[in-house]
């Protein structure tokens, strides 16, 4: 569950535009490894897309789910 309100969305309380966001979590995953759970839920609500061979989701690991 986020923890994001739509008043945290709001250009009046700091927000940046979609495009922004975007653009800059573009940047900052290009050419590296992307870790984390679900990743593939974060990339498609920014619309981006990340080589399968960058990423490292913890959801999918069978070796972290014996763990």
């Amino acid at each position: 569950m986020s923890r994001i309100r739509p008043s945290d969305l709001k250009k009046d309380n700091g927000a940046i535009q979609f495009s922004q966001a975007q653009k800059e979590v573009a940047e900052i995953i290009e050419g590296r490894k992307l870790v984390g759970h679900a990743v593939h839920n974060d990339l498609q609500v920014l619309y981006l897309s990340h080589p399968k061979k960058q990423i490292r989701d913890t959801q999918k690991c069978k070796w972290f789910k014996q763990i």
